[in-house]
């Protein structure tokens, strides 16, 4: 399962130890402690809000950072 910011309060991670989801993969937007029994990959977002204020600073396209291959994002 994939969420983007993962703000888990006790009754949550209960849930999650007890469902059937082997990952949460989730940001690194909102702190949260190292949970046990419970599959957690956090991706970073630094280099994507780096390059978005580059962006933004400069005049450029931030729309282009939410496209690939196939189409965008959204």
């Amino acid at each position: 399962a994939c969420v983007s910011h993962a703000i888990l309060n006790p009754m949550g991670v209960d849930r999650l130890r007890n469902s059937k989801i082997d990952e949460l993969i989730t940001t690194d937007t909102v702190l949260r402690p190292a949970l046990d029994r419970v599959a957690i990959k956090t991706l970073s977002v630094a280099a994507l809000l780096g390059e978005a204020i580059k962006r933004i600073h400069s005049n450029s396209s931030v729309t282009s950072l939410f496209e690939f291959k196939g189409g965008r994002t959204s």
